[in-house]
Order: C-alpha cells, then structure tokens, then sequence
C-alpha cells in the first residue's frame, strides 16, 4: 500500500501512515522525592495530541502513534489511558513503580521508552527519580477476611514494625467501616506495635472494600493505611422447606428440584450434609447462581413404606444455623 510503513511490535504486524507531528507532552521527568520501600507509586506523564490524527495505542488501524511502551525494570509497568485519543485531545501514560528492594541504593532513576510514529520524536523517555528507605511497615500489608456471615465476627492480628531508628510512636488507629473495629493493643520490647482488627456483619452488604488508618509520629508516615477486605454473607436457605415425593421405586430419582442459596448472592461452601431419612441419599451440585442443587435418590435397597426424616447442611460459615428441610414420601415395592 503506497505510503504506508509496517512496523513488527511483538503483538503482531501493525501498519503506520505518515503523520503530521505529533506528541507534545506537559512534562517527561518526575522527582518522587524519598519514600518507603512499601510505598508503590503512580505517576502520570500527560500529553496533547497536537496531530489531526487519532492517536492509537497499540492499534492495528492506518494511525499507529505510540505503538511500544519498554520500561527499565521489572519493576516498573506503564499503561495508556485512553488506548485512543482524538486529534487536540489529552491523554497519558501511567507509570506504576514498586520501590521494595531499592532502599539503601540513594537517589535512582529509571524510565519508560516509548517508540512512537512522530517524525520529530520517533522516541521519547518518561524518566523518573526516587530515594528508597526504610520506615514503619504493617505486617500483613493488607488484612482479608474472607467470608463473613451475617450476625458473625472474625478477628486478625495486625503489627507495624519500626524503622531502623526505631522508637515509633502510635498517636491513634481507627477504620473506615463501621463493621471494622481496630484495637491497639500494645508495644513489645523489640519496638513492634500490636493491633487486633475485627469485622463483624452486622448485616447482609456484600463484598466490602475498606481500611485501617493508623497515625504515628513518624515525620514521613503520619498514617498508615491497611487495606481490609471481607465477603460478607447473608442468610443461606434451602427452597423448597418441605421436600415432598409421591410413590417412587428404590433406584430412582425424587422430581423435586431443591435448591440451596445465599439471599445477597454470595457464594459459600456446604461443608456437611446429613439425612436422618435411612431410604434417602443425596448429592450436592454447585449451580450457575452460586448456589447449589441437592439431588434426592431412594436408595436400592430402600424398604417400602412411608419416609420421613431431615435434610441437614453445615456451611462454612461458623456462626451461619444449620440449614434444615424437612423430607416426607412414599417409597413403592417393585413388585
């Protein structure tokens, strides 16, 4: 095709027209300044489309601007949002940097390098410079709780662990959530602060995304922020209540479809099922809504007569009552 280039990205073959410049961006060097080591950082390197092209990041269309984002290292990535911007419009480059494993190394710059189809910068180099250290760190870093059922509680133990210097100060520690209550319980010898976080479900919200703050008087860390996540469930219940069968042959299945759900729709795990009826068996399958279906059988052996008993399932939510159903039929002879 007259006038068009093919350039190979890794991510298959991409064609670029000639363009008119180009990029203008509103910065390419950031200085982050000295943080912690457990500190991930965000930047963003915006930029103008000053073109009367549609700037296209990672594109297999006639205009490809941006096609090859490379950072330094391993840790950092780089990201365009949007993937496609209009001519005279913004976009930019997020640059996501994990400092842990640079601390003690001094200032230290690193870079994304962009090949871009811009005649008059056919490449560009988003640089930036940080200083690593090591301060007041919360072991675990996040805190997940897992399913919680309604009316229960669960509790983990949080720590913050000093800097070299040691000597920090706790000044208060609260949450974002009403159902997350955080305790300071104290301070070891060697320096460490101890923490209990608790989440109770004080009713059915779904999943919850939250924090502990802690605030100290460390000069660069006045707050320590510990994501919290929780699952919190609602009522389990088994439809129908009564699980009732005409005359059925030992060997055969009970027509009677029984589901077992969580009313927020949440999923959960059934850890026991027991059957006070001796003639019954029963299997669990998950279902497509989360939930599961109990299967009924009469066994082959079943005697014929009257039925009636329990159907008995323990979750694995501990504070969750047993969901119960009642079982009544009739099992006919063969003959």
């Amino acid at each position: 095709m007259p006038g068009m280039v093919s350039l190979w990205v890794g991510l298959g073959l991409v064609l670029a027209a000639p363009v008119s410049a180009g990029i203008d961006w509103h910065r390419t060097e950031i200085d982050l300044g000295r943080v912690y080591r457990d500190e991930p950082q965000r930047m963003s390197f915006g930029f103008v489309n000053s073109s009367d092209d549609t700037v296209f990041i990672y594109s297999s269309d006639d205009t490809v601007f941006i096609y090859d984002i490379e950072p330094s290292c391993d840790c950092t990535n780089a990201q365009a949002v949007p993937p496609a911007v209009p001519p005279h419009n913004s976009g930019e480059i997020l640059v996501f940097f994990d400092p842990m494993g640079y601390e003690g190394k001094g200032r230290v710059t690193e870079y994304v390098r962009l090949a871009t189809s811009d005649p008059e910068n056919p490449e560009a180099e988003l640089r930036f410079s940080i200083e690593v250290g090591v301060g007041p760190e919360p072991s675990p870093r996040a805190l997940n709780f897992g399913n919680v059922c309604k009316g229960d509680s669960d509790t983990l133990d949080l720590v913050v662990r000093p800097g070299p210097e040691g000597g920090l100060r706790i000044l208060g520690a609260e949450s974002g959530s009403d159902c997350v209550k955080v305790e300071h319980v104290g301070r070891r010898k060697d320096g460490v602060q101890e923490f209990r976080v608790t989440v109770c479900n004080l009713d059915c919200r779904g999943p919850m995304s939250t924090h502990v703050e802690i605030a100290t008087a460390d000069s660069m860390r006045e707050v320590i922020r510990v994501p919290v996540t929780a699952n919190l469930l609602g009522d389990v219940v088994i439809e129908p209540a009564v699980i009732a069968f005409g005359p059925t042959l030992p060997g055969n299945r009970v027509e009677v479809p029984v589901r077992v759900y969580s009313t927020a729709g949440f999923k959960f795990g059934i850890k026991k099922v027991t059957c006070t009826a001796n003639s019954v068996e029963c299997t669990v399958t998950r279902a497509e809504d989360s939930g599961y279906e109990i299967g009924i059988s009469i066994k082959e052996d079943a005697p014929a007569g009257r039925v009636s008993g329990q159907l008995i399932l323990e979750t694995d939510c501990g504070s969750q009552p047993l969901v119960t159903a009642e079982i009544t039929g009739y099992v006919r002879s063969r003959r």
